[in-house]
């Protein structure tokens, strides 16, 4: 039994040896492997940014580089005379190369016209025609937004050059060429919603001015008559359902009587 017990010290010192001899030497060829892998990954970022492909994706990302940005802007302004301001914005956007995409108006032929539009321009005319628009007459409201497409552009030429230089079939350049095209295409044609209101006159101002006290009156009577019908209503419902609250109160009320009647004889 001791002999044995000593034959597993042994044993287990050896082991204790071996591992003190090869843990240094795996953990250094560990290290190794990892720093060549890092080196690897770095060289071949380095050959990226130094193949055909990548200077622009490498360039957009640079201070000062050109963007490829799609705008669109939310104006509304109050103008003296719709008509005038239409023929006005008509002309400006032909002027521009640009095309009204959707119009719609609204009491046209009543005091108070709108007349809303949506107008694409191309992209170097968009300061300009809203400025135009912006002088037509007092602007009441404006807001503009900006989505920066570089990046989806460039990400699409590449898979194009790429797909051209792995000779893709006809069909799927075709759609790659299509998805880029449509993209591009989108930063070319700004777009500007205008909403033109035209000016109260003075007779329609007088009008309204004048008819305030009946206006007031017919308002007053138009609650009064709304307070009558809830009351009405209310009524109509308890009588409804007075079988379900009529019959249990002259129950409880006979009770009630009843046992005040009985503690007085008592």
């Amino acid at each position: 039994m001791t002999r044995q017990i000593g034959l597993i010290i042994l044993l287990v010192a050896l082991v204790a040896i071996l591992a003190a001899i090869l843990f240094p030497v795996f953990a250094q060829a560990k290290n190794a492997a990892k720093s060549s892998s890092h080196s690897t990954w770095l060289s071949a970022e380095d050959s990226m940014l130094k193949s055909d492909e990548a200077p622009l994706h490498y360039a957009s990302r640079q201070p000062g580089a050109e963007r490829s940005v799609l705008r669109a802007a939310t104006l509304q302004v109050q103008v003296e005379s719709l008509e005038k301001a239409e023929t006005k914005i008509k002309q400006s956007i032909a002027d521009h190369g640009g095309y009204i995409d959707h119009e719609e108006g609204t009491d046209l032929a009543g005091d108070n016209p709108v007349m809303r539009l949506t107008i694409r321009v191309p992209e170097k005319s968009f300061d300009p025609e809203l400025s135009e628009f912006e002088a037509l007459g007092r602007r009441t409201e404006k807001s503009i937004f900006a989505t920066d497409l570089t990046e989806q552009i460039l990400d699409a030429e590449a898979q194009v050059k790429q797909a051209e230089q792995d000779q893709y079939p006809p069909e799927q350049l075709a759609q790659l060429r299509s998805g880029r095209d449509q993209i591009a295409g989108q930063v070319t044609m700004s777009s500007i919603d205008l909403t033109l209101e035209q000016r109260p006159t003075m007779a329609t101002a007088a009008a309204a001015n004048a008819s305030w006290g009946s206006d007031a009156w017919n308002s007053a009577v138009g609650s009064a008559m709304g307070a009558f019908r809830v009351i009405g209503t209310i009524f109509i419902w308890l009588f409804v359902y007075s079988p379900l609250w009529l019959v249990p109160g002259l129950i409880a009320l006979y009770v009630r009587r009843h046992w005040k009647r009985s503690q007085a004889l008592a």
